[in-house]
This record gives structure tokens, C-alpha cells and sequence, in this order.
């Protein structure tokens, strides 16, 4: 009991105080505590019926503070998906590319390439697409963890 305890605390309170650091910097955001996510437990995912912290940061994305780490979330159009370089970014990042309507139907995961993966974009109706980027440990401090979230909207939204 006493660990499940301490694990929400700091999930809690660091996402808090990452709220506090984007409200000292005039970021748009808002802190919301969302059912419905999912958590990768030996290698498949769980629904959470249980809300965890995540901050929706206007015109851009979200951060969400889970049980196992850090994710951030972007939604992109489709011609965005297809000029992403995905090979390059997975040096970089632990990332998924799933559709914006149909969330369950993953079109990039670890280790795919990328003529299969823009067959598959090319090929699908949606419109939009969400990319979720992992992270296991925690970014801190919250200065540090808005950076990296700055510089991976940047990159594959912006294209910079």
C-alpha cells in the first residue's frame, strides 16, 4: 500500500509542479486528471480506469505522467506523418504513430521501416494522426521536461 502511495504522490506532485512552471512562463496549458489512458504491462496494453495527471498544452500537445514514465502526445495531419523521417527520430525516441479516430491501430512501432510504414499512412482514411513519445524515467526538472516536449513538437510538427 504504502508504495502505490508514494508512486501516485510523486506523479502528483511532479506534475504539479511542472503546471507551476508553465503557469511562471506563460505557457497555455491546463491540468486535467484523465481516465481511459493505457499502460504497457508485459508487452500489452491495460486500460486505466483510473485518471492520471496530464497537462494539455495549447496548440500544441500533451503531457501525461503515468505509472511507468513521462509521455508526450501530438496529433499531426497526414501529410505531416508522411514527411516524417522516422528512421531518424527512432535514434532519438521511443515513439508510436497511431490513427487520430481509430487510436487502437498502430501504424508505426519500434523497429518498423519506413516504406512499410508510409504504405500504410498512404494507404489509411484517416485524416490525422497521433504520435505518442515514451519516456520510463521521469525528465526533471520541469524546465528540462518542457524543453524536450518544445523540441519534439518542433520537430515533427514544425519540422525544425
Amino acid at each position: 500500500m504504502r508504495e502505490i502511495h508514494n508512486t501516485l504522490n510523486k506523479i502528483f506532485v511532479y506534475a504539479n509542479e511542472t503546471a507551476d512552471f508553465l503557469e511562471q512562463n506563460r505557457v497555455d496549458h491546463q491540468l486535467q486528471y484523465i481516465a481511459g489512458n493505457y499502460l504497457k504491462i508485459d508487452d500489452a496494453y491495460e486500460l486505466q480506469a483510473y485518471p492520471i495527471p496530464v497537462l494539455l498544452v495549447k496548440g500544441k500537445g500533451e503531457i501525461g505522467f503515468n505509472l511507468d514514465g513521462i509521455y508526450f502526445e501530438f496529433v499531426m495531419k497526414k501529410d505531416t506523418a508522411l514527411r516524417l523521417d522516422i528512421e531518424e527520430f527512432a535514434k532519438d525516441y521511443e515513439f508510436e504513430i497511431y490513427g487520430a479516430e481509430d487510436t487502437e491501430h498502430a501504424y508505426y512501432k519500434s523497429g518498423m521501416l519506413r516504406d512499410s510504414f508510409k504504405y500504410a499512412i498512404e494507404k489509411s482514411k484517416e485524416k490525422g494522426f497521433g504520435i505518442a513519445f515514451n519516456f520510463e524515467e521521469t525528465i526533471e526538472p520541469s524546465e528540462k521536461l518542457y524543453e524536450t516536449f518544445d523540441k519534439c513538437f518542433k520537430r515533427i510538427i514544425v519540422g525544425k
